[in-house]
């Protein structure tokens, strides 16, 4: 079996999961407890990003798609993906999904990857701060922080953004934003499945209209 540093890893934290998530005399532990919900959360985000590490490893020679780290400020990591053939003057910012609170940009590699060769654009994909260690609006400001350091170094590129899920709630705050203070929007926005429903409105009554169509088509 692979006994790589990274796969012992996840099994230790995988380990710790199960005993954080139980009591000393055996019954599982709610995750209403904030203290276990907040440990719960660091163990999937450190698990899923090391997963998506290795996962990445398999993928740079699979895919053929060229991928380099980028330091958008000294705490604002990103990963510059761009497939063969792709037009550096075309850039896609692209924000990962997760909840805010889990995921990067190991876990999306394989989809940016992608979209670089559909679209013929090179892709830089954010690895923004997440929550509950960097509440509101420190996504949105590491969104903004991103795009405008895309518009300084690459100041002839034609940019869109983009973004799966919580993703692509970011993609569309940033076009909000922008509208906001006045300034120059991206020439375009791909929402893959973004989370713009917050309030939750009409989600009872839209599931329960699909029970109901989904009785009737029995």
């Amino acid at each position: 079996r692979d006994k790589s540093p990274e796969r012992l890893r996840i099994a230790t934290l995988l380990v710790e999961a199960g005993a954080a998530f139980k009591d000393e005399n055996g019954p599982a532990i709610t995750t209403t407890d904030t203290k276990h919900r907040r440990a719960l959360m660091h163990v999937v985000r450190s698990v899923s990003n090391m997963y998506g590490a290795i996962r990445y490893s398999g993928l740079v020679h699979r895919d053929g798609v060229a991928c380099s780290k980028v330091a958008i400020t000294d705490r604002l990591r990103a990963i510059d993906v761009h497939a063969p053939g792709a037009d550096m003057d075309r850039i896609i910012l692209h924000f990962h999904g997760g909840a805010f609170v889990a995921g990067s940009v190991w876990l999306t590699r394989d989809i940016v990857g992608r979209l670089s060769a559909s679209t013929g654009a090179r892709i830089i994909s954010v690895d923004y701060r997440l929550s509950p260690a960097h509440p509101f609006p420190a996504a949105l400001d590491d969104a903004m922080t991103a795009w405008r350091w895309v518009r300084k170094e690459h100041p002839t590129a034609s940019v869109a953004v983009a973004g799966d899920s919580a993703g692509g709630n970011l993609s569309f705050a940033i076009m909000v934003k922008l509208a906001q203070l006045g300034e120059e929007l991206p020439v375009a926005c791909i929402g893959m499945s973004p989370w713009l429903n917050i309030t939750r409105e009409g989600m009872a009554s839209s599931r329960s209209e699909e029970r109901r169509v989904g009785k009737e088509c029995r």
